[in-house]
């Protein structure tokens, strides 16, 4: 009830209320029973905050089509730090000429700004030889057969 009463101060609606049976039918009944899972209403993590709150947010992406290009692009890694050093900075308001247009590239060209030895390949490696991760464990990564090295 007090988790109730906080949501409908946020946001008025009956929709928590309305799914009570559907969610007890679902907990209690065969579908759920010995799975893991996560409570509707944890499954926010930090990683959907900072899509919402900064990634779509960004000054540079006007169009759905930007935000949903950068919003994939964060997906990839699913490392905000990562996000923060080598993409952000090309979709921000003060960007550089040279990384506002990296940035554009990005979202208009996406294998062409990413294709190896290109600038932002080679920012990639170089945030790699920092000893940063490349992902976060969020994202499984499964590269070709015999792939090992700095670029994995």
């Amino acid at each position: 009830d007090i988790f109730d009463r906080e949501c409908a101060s946020i946001a008025p609606s009956e929709d928590l209320k309305s799914s009570e049976p559907l969610v007890e039918a679902f907990l209690t009944g065969p579908c759920a029973r010995g799975d893991k899972w996560m409570p509707w209403h944890c499954a926010l993590g930090a990683h959907e905050r900072y899509l919402l709150e900064v990634v779509r947010r960004l000054p540079r992406l006007s169009a759905e089509l930007s935000r949903s290009v950068v919003t994939f692009a964060f997906s990839g890694s699913r490392d905000i730090e990562l996000f923060e050093t080598l993409l952000r900075p090309l979709f921000e308001q003060h960007a550089s000429e040279e990384d506002a247009a990296l940035g554009q590239l990005l979202i208009q060209k996406p294998f062409e700004a990413l294709r190896r030895g290109g600038d932002l390949c080679r920012r990639y490696e170089a945030y790699r030889l920092r000893g940063k991760k490349l992902h976060t464990t969020c994202y499984q990564c499964h590269p070709p057969a015999g792939a090992a090295g700095a670029r994995f």
